[in-house]
């Protein structure tokens, strides 16, 4: 079957190609790359090293019956500069994780990418107005649980199914997958694990409207560039990994997991 993901790259490069667009393009890949990718896959890579010492299910009943407490964990991560906290939020209510009210909150406390402006410039004020994001965002939170909380369709038993099957998936499906989607898989890990730290200390360099290409010695169209070059290979991995279970495939945690299972392995 084709793989239908393989048009955006085949469709960026054809933009590249044309000199009308070219110059867009690729200010528009560097900054989706230093400006989300960068604080997103940090964000992602946190949480998911966090589930291998706690489990998912264990984090989600600790949020079911502290309903307080799972609304305010929401709001700090969604007054945390970037939109990592949001992605990860939303992401486990769609798994049945977080509740209606979690994604409320997250969504009302954040300010995205441009915390880290504001903080630069008055930081006194950017941290006031986080923390009354986080006020607002806990008590809008607790009063929508209250009277309006929503829960996806079979969420209760979409927890397990994400998270615990990217254990198994090391253990039992791996040896069954293709060579050629185990490559690439093998190949999306090292990517982020080689780019990840260098990529985020430039994008935090460039939130706080730093200038990174001096530091690093080269022009700043070259800077941009690089990060069109690094978004583009990383829209070409996840094109090709069409059989990833999900975020965890791609961080640390499945590098640590990969790592743990051959270490088994060799054991036998």
């Amino acid at each position: 079957m084709l793989n239908k993901r393989l048009f955006l790259p085949a469709f960026i490069v054809m933009l590249l190609v044309y000199s009308f667009t070219r110059e867009a393009t690729i200010a528009v890949l560097s900054d989706a790359y230093f400006q989300v990718a960068a604080f997103v896959y940090a964000s992602l890579s946190v949480y998911y090293l966090a589930t291998l010492k706690v489990s998912a299910e264990a984090i989600g009943d600790f949020m079911r019956k502290h309903p307080l407490y799972e609304v305010g964990l929401a709001s700090f991560l969604g007054a945390l500069p970037g939109c990592g906290g949001a992605i990860i939020v939303v992401t486990q209510y769609t798994r049945g994780v977080t509740s209606f009210g979690a994604v409320v909150a997250v969504l009302t406390s954040t300010m995205g990418d441009a915390a880290f402006l504001l903080l630069a410039q008055a930081p006194f004020d950017g941290l006031t107005v986080m923390g009354v994001g986080m006020v607002v965002g806990t008590l809008t939170g607790v009063i929508v649980n209250r009277f309006h909380n929503y829960q996806p369709p079979s969420s209760t038993t979409a927890l397990g199914s994400a998270d615990d099957n990217t254990d198994d998936s090391v253990d039992d499906s791996e040896p069954s997958a293709t060579t050629a989607s185990s490559s690439i898989d093998k190949l999306s890990t090292y990517f982020w694990l080689v780019v990840a730290l260098p990529s985020l200390a430039i994008a935090l360099g460039l939130s706080f409207q730093s200038p990174v290409h001096e530091y690093l010695g080269v022009t700043e169209p070259t800077l941009q560039l690089i990060g069109a070059v690094l978004c583009l290979s990383a829209i070409t991995l996840w094109s090709l990994n069409g059989g990833s279970a999900g975020y965890a495939s791609l961080t640390l945690k499945k590098m640590l997991l990969r790592l743990r299972h051959a270490g088994r392995v060799k054991q036998r």
